[in-house]
């Protein structure tokens, strides 16, 4: 491997773990830049919890082609991340004024420079993950938009069945190719889910909006975890 520095390294195989614009993939694949899928995604963590959020408790908020999540992440501090639809013009700081207010009190308590701005995208499931002694990890071969939370859930799980791979099978190509077969399906599966739910998240229609609060309103909890199954209850063993 030939870094831009001019340095090589030359090692038994390539992990390609380059994220979401990997060069290894550019080298490999060769399919272009990642989709952009329409609407801008903010993340952050507060130090603060507003008294109006009960503890332990996470939130999703809708609107009009936006989004606002609050959940705890330990220490007395609050995650919170908030996506609307590119074509929203405004400062980030207008765009959600008049909101359930813990929203703007978690805004304007975390650091602006802490705050990550991103363009929400993904790529379409591809199944030539690698070839010979190489092959790729995370975001470099399955970006997802961040809807479910899982794009560093799914690296942590690609490299962790890759560690049992070379276990089981050895320092091998073998151990690639399986690796690869068993990652497949469920990454390019969460990569679909989380694409939908960004779609419905994004709506704008008024009349789609109101399909989506009676929906949401009317489904039983039973049934909204249960559908979460695919994502908690995977086991990443051999």
């Amino acid at each position: 491997a030939t870094f831009a520095n001019g340095n090589a390294v030359e090692s038994d195989f390539l992990i390609g773990a380059d994220g979401v614009h990997s060069r290894a993939r550019a080298q490999f694949i060769n399919d272009g830049e990642p989709l952009n899928r329409g609407y801008t995604i903010w993340r952050g963590t507060s130090p603060i919890t507003p008294a109006a959020i009960p503890p332990g408790i996470g939130i999703e908020l809708y609107g009009r082609g936006k989004r606002f999540g609050i959940g705890p992440v330990g220490l007395g501090r609050t995650g919170w991340w908030a996506a609307a639809n590119t074509h929203y013009t405004d400062r980030f700081t207008d765009l959600f004024a008049g909101w359930y207010a813990p929203v703007m009190e978690l805004i304007e308590a975390t650091p602006p420079a802490s705050i990550l701005k991103n363009i929400a995208t993904d790529r379409e499931p591809n199944k030539n993950w690698g070839a010979g002694r190489m092959t790729l990890l995370g975001d470099a071969i399955h970006p997802t938009t961040p809807n479910l939370g899982q794009g560093g859930c799914q690296a942590m799980e690609d490299a962790l069945v890759l560690a049992r791979c070379f276990e089981k099978y050895g320092a091998s190509e073998v151990a690639l190719r399986n690796y690869e077969h068993l990652r497949h399906a469920r990454t390019a599966t969460l990569t679909r889910i989380s694409r939908y739910y960004g779609r419905v998240g994004q709506l704008e229609n008024i009349f789609a909006r109101t399909l989506r609060r009676t929906a949401l309103a009317l489904a039983p909890g039973a049934i909204l975890r249960r559908s979460l199954q695919i994502v908690f209850d995977y086991r990443a063993q051999l």
